[in-house]
Parts: structure tokens; sequence; C-alpha cells
């Protein structure tokens, strides 16, 4: 339904306007060979412009979806960790430090402390990180618009769309090295959450040993997964079969499209 609707939007996009044949050009393919990639399609297969277009879009979409969530939890986990760092200083402002007699070997406080901040860092860290993807997939998005326009003005020109060829395989390399991130952030993110998951009950173990403390910890927001008996759901990205899925949809999208002209 996700895939159907994203078509629709496509559709509807530029005016109502999707450039008029978005001619396949196979005979092009030997002047601008497409850079070698994992999800490089035969050179002998006919190159479709407005299907790799279309593609792209559907992707981008995916991706802009995925990272939306991966970006809001990397945000509450930075509340999570800071929390715990902010609370543990209000208790322990000054560890009992190293391990008397025993030089270069620091205490149980110390090291939990050192714990608690490793994680604030990573946690700060990671939501950075995911602000900058947003980032750049947005600009991924506002050059998806120019091979858009350019596609279009071609068609309407009666111009040929595989000199645009390269612009659009630029872009899609683009998008799988970003997919490629998305899925790296992803793995870092579910760790750093296990990190909070171990850390967290040490520490507040150790800060309940403390003569009149008192804790009001928030409750992390990835327990919610958890409490609400869903699994946090897979977040991966797999570019190549998504890539060819789209593919497929655009191209019956457009054949039905010619065939009811």
């Amino acid at each position: 339904m996700i895939a159907v609707a994203a078509l629709a939007v496509v559709a509807a996009s530029a005016a109502y306007s999707v450039p008029v044949d978005l001619r396949d050009s196979a005979g092009s393919i030997t002047t601008a060979p497409a850079p070698v990639t994992a999800s490089a399609r035969p050179q002998d297969a006919a190159y479709s412009a407005g299907s790799e277009i279309m593609t792209t879009r559907l992707v981008i979409n995916d991706l802009l979806a995925i990272v939306e969530v991966l970006q809001h939890e990397g945000r509450q986990l930075d509340l999570d960790a800071v929390d715990l760092w902010t609370q543990w200083r209000a208790i322990v402002p000054a560890p009992s430090g190293v391990v008397a007699g025993v030089p270069g070997v620091v205490g149980p406080e110390e090291a939990r402390q050192m714990e608690i901040f490793g994680l604030h860092t990573t946690a700060r860290n990671l939501s950075s990180r995911l602000q900058g993807l947003m980032r750049k997939l947005e600009k991924g998005e506002a050059d998806w618009w120019k091979r858009w326009k350019e596609l279009d003005a071609a068609a309407k020109g009666d111009g040929d769309a595989a000199v645009l060829r390269p612009k659009i395989e630029a872009l899609k390399n683009r998008l799988e090295a970003l997919s490629a991130e998305s899925n790296a952030l992803d793995d870092s993110l579910r760790a750093a959450q296990n990190q909070y998951d171990f850390v967290r009950p040490l520490a507040v173990e150790h800060l309940l040993t403390r003569r009149g403390a008192s804790l009001n910890l928030r409750q992390p927001w990835h327990w919610n997964y958890a409490l609400s008996g869903n699994p946090r759901p897979d977040m991966r990205y797999d570019f190549n079969a998504r890539y060819e899925q789209h593919y497929e949809e655009s191209l019956e999208w457009l054949r039905v499209r010619r065939a009811r002209r």
C-alpha cells in the first residue's frame, strides 16, 4: 500500500505532470555506461529513465521513513542517557578514585562513572550522526527534484532522456551509500540501547546504597517495545532488493499508464 501511494504521489507531482513519455533508451547504453555497482543492470537491458527516476523516488521515501524513526530513537536515547548521567553526578559528585595501593587501577565507583559517561557520549554522538544522515537525505531529495525536472523538460522538448543517465545513476549510487549508512547507524543504535540496559541497573543499584539517595529516572523510551509486547522492528534496508522491487513496480505503473492513453 505504501508503494502504491508513493507512486501516486510521484504521478501527481510537478503540477500533475509526468514526463510525457519517460522514454526508454536502449540504444544509448554503450555511450553512457552505468557505474558498476552491486545493483547495476545487465548492459544489454533496456534503460528506462522514467522507471529509474520513479524508483529512486520510492527509495528516498523508504529511507526518509526509516531514518525518521531512527532519529527519534536516537533523541530519546540521548535524553535517557543524559538523565542517568545527571542523576549520577548529583549523587556522586566525586567518585572515590583509585584503589589504594594498586597503581593504574580505578575504584569501582570511578569505573561505574566512566561507563555512564561513555554511554552519555555514545548516545549524544549517535543523535548527532542521525541528524546528519537526515540532512543528507533531504539534499538527495532536492537533487531528485532537479533530475525529475530535467527529465520532464527533455520529454516535453522531444529530447533524449538518455543524456540524463549519468546524473540519475549518481543519485542512485548516493542513495545506496546512504542506505548503508542508515544500516550502520541502526546497528550502532541497537548496540547503544543494549549498553544502556546493561549500565542502568548497575548504576541504580550503586546509587541506592548511598545515604539519602532518591532517584527519579525517566522510563527509557526503547522499553516501550517490550512493554507493548511488540519487538523492535528490523529497520535495516536491503537496497538492492528494494530497488529491484520498486523498479518492477515503476515499470508496471508506466506500462498501465501508456496502455490507457
